[in-house]
């Protein structure tokens, strides 16, 4: 299983499927917030790399496949292209789930930008919305995207149709929480 945002919004995740025995690959920007995200485990492998540069994530991908199969992933994409997917879609076996930030779904068109040709960078999407409170909004916590996320990965939920909010290159998203009205989100 590899985990990018696993020492971060997927530490969460990272600590529930080596809990269960699953061994991971985390991939982080510094090694050392691996073992102070999810513990010391000879379950835990990781990939320092960061995910956003073009150059050597890639490579870092490649490397991890050849030396493990990787049949499953979850990718946090904190940033409004899909690029970091095509690697991981490319060397995971089996299921890819994207996680993608609110973001993705803005209605002034500056949402996801997917690749055109080749295979979907992801099989699965997980769109992040916020906890409505009425007039206390919120985002969701770690260990509440960690679960969507894991939710989506044994494919549970109800997925509905990416086009509803502008997404190309994928048939279907999963929902955390609200996405409108637009004007209803959280104050960063």
């Amino acid at each position: 299983m590899l985990l990018v945002g696993g020492t971060g919004i997927l530490a969460p995740a990272a600590r529930t499927l080596v809990a269960r025995g699953v061994p991971v690959v985390v991939v982080t920007r510094d090694r050392a917030r691996v073992d102070a995200a999810i513990g010391a485990s000879p379950l835990v492998t990781s990939c320092v790399v960061d995910a956003a540069d073009a150059a050597a994530w890639p490579a870092a991908v490649a490397a991890q496949a050849a030396a493990a199969p990787l049949t499953e992933a979850v990718v946090y994409l904190p940033f409004p292209t899909a690029g970091p997917l095509v690697p991981v879609a490319a060397a995971v076996t089996g299921t890819v789930v994207g996680v993608l930030t609110s973001g993705a779904a803005d209605p002034s068109g500056r949402g996801f930008d997917v690749p055109v040709g080749g295979p979907p960078p992801c099989t699965r999407v997980l769109l992040l919305g916020w906890h409505d409170a009425g007039a206390r909004a919120r985002w969701h916590t770690p260990e509440e995207v960690s679960a969507a996320a894991l939710d989506v990965l044994a494919g549970a939920g109800a997925p509905r149709p990416a086009a509803r909010y502008g997404i190309t290159g994928v048939d279907v998203v999963h929902t955390l929480g609200r996405l409108q009205p637009w004007a209803g989100r959280p104050s960063h």
